[in-house]
């Protein structure tokens, strides 16, 4: 009863942390696309995509590794962190020079892009006190984790929106965005040398045979984390190449009204999923009814959410972008299909960790990757923006039901059985 209780404490912290720094996101992403127009808008969001890409390795996928050796207590605490924030400090030195070299070779001339990706680059040394973050998962208090992001969030956001009122530089936002990773670390490093459980940090050290069991099994979930980002990102990136950063900005104005929404059956997911997890621990029936459920809460859900947007897509721009951003309709509109797709997707990916077949969505993802990327070397450059956004439809379509056709079998059925069930309960 009592983990019971500790773990509706640490969902109930989660959602409140989606929520909170979701919410404010959204307002700030809003407010600078209206001040810095289309044309800016687009370079923060080409420069954004970049670095996010290459922000997927610098986790080096330690993430789930280190949590895990930790909870199993074989070695002491002090070894595992120790290694594994040396590892990611070393590494992501070695990122940013590689990132550097990259916009060298790839030519990127546009001053703002180049200088943004510079400042950003530094988010990588921040991101190693993630390691933190790891501790406090380790020993299921999650709250100290929520209150780390949440303060280097909401002190950050305090200071974005002065600069909005009196209208500081582009790259002034991009120091701001770079402020948040750095008190968030700041943040981590307070309440983990204050907590009962830590060990000290002076005690930490580095040992080669901790180092290469967390690489050697940290490897697949880094190159699946790439993966998705990749396929999440290259859409914009390839979008700036093949137009201009106009197009990509009222593109990504319509990908961020898409993701707000995105997260929030996430967090429902997140909420629930516990229940999944006892359940297989009682029947297989009773597990995979279940997970059906829930695939019919989030497909309908989805479904919800995609009639508000078709019927209120133009309302929704025209009131928080602003008429210069009248292109960026018809992209949420068919966008916003993507959510469907990815909401299964997650779903069945928590399956396959439940599973431990993981090693299903890095396929899945390699595949979608490479189905995004031709498909936007035809449509964009026909289509544009639209283009785009089909080839995104498309390719989150595999990944959140094709893909399980083929490697999945089981969850695509599921779906397709959890249709009656919405329909009943839209009767």
């Amino acid at each position: 009863m009592e983990n019971r209780r500790k773990n509706l404490k640490n969902i109930l912290w989660l959602f409140l942390d989606k929520f909170l720094r979701l919410g404010g996101n959204l307002i700030f992403v809003v407010w600078l696309a209206r001040y810095l127009q289309p044309e800016l808008f687009g370079a923060w969001s080409y420069a954004l995509a970049i670095v996010t890409i290459f922000s997927a390795f610098a986790p080096l996928g330690l993430d789930v590794i280190v949590v895990r050796e930790l909870v199993k207590k074989q070695l002491p605490a002090s070894k595992i962190l120790g290694t594994a924030i040396i590892l990611r400090i070393v590494f992501a030195v070695v990122l940013m020079l590689i990132l550097l070299l990259t916009l060298h070779l790839l030519n990127i001339d546009l001053d703002i892009v180049f200088n943004l990706c510079l400042i950003w680059s530094f988010m990588f040394i921040f991101q190693s006190f993630d390691v933190f973050d790891y501790f406090f998962q380790a020993i299921n208090d999650l709250k100290q984790v929520t209150f780390a992001r949440f303060f280097g969030f909401i002190f950050v956001f305090v200071v974005k929106l002065y600069a909005l009122v009196f209208q500081y530089s582009i790259l002034f936002f991009g120091v701001l965005h770079l402020l948040e990773f750095v008190a968030t670390a700041l943040f981590f490093l307070i309440f983990y040398q204050k907590h009962p459980k830590k060990e000290k940090i002076k005690t930490f050290t580095f040992k080669k045979s901790v180092a290469d069991t967390l690489l050697k099994d940290g490897l697949f979930f880094m190159l699946s984390n790439v993966s998705m980002l990749i396929h999440l990102r290259i859409d914009q990136i390839m979008l700036k190449n093949f137009v201009d950063e106009s197009v990509l900005g009222y593109y990504s104005a319509g990908v961020k009204i898409s993701e707000a929404l995105f997260h929030i059956p996430h967090v429902v997911a997140i909420v629930f999923f516990p229940k999944v997890i006892e359940a297989r621990q009682i029947s297989q029936e009773k597990y995979l009814q279940n997970i059906q459920t829930l695939y019919s809460a989030l497909i309908w859900f989805s479904i919800f959410m995609l009639s508000g947007i078709l019927f209120f897509a133009d309302f929704i721009v025209m009131n928080s972008f602003g008429q210069r951003y009248a292109p960026t309709v018809v992209i949420l509109q068919i966008y916003i299909f993507t959510n469907l797709f990815a909401n299964t997707s997650y779903i069945t990916n928590r399956y396959l960790a439940l599973e431990n077949k993981t090693f299903v969505t890095l396929y899945k993802a390699v595949l979608a990757v490479g189905i995004n990327i031709t498909l936007n070397l035809w449509l964009i450059p026909n289509y544009g923006a639209k283009g785009a956004a089909f080839a995104s439809v498309i390719s989150y379509a595999f990944v959140g039901f094709l893909g399980d056709l083929l490697f999945v079998r089981n969850m695509a059925f599921l779906q397709i059985k959890s249709i009656p069930k919405i329909a009943s309960l839209l009767k």
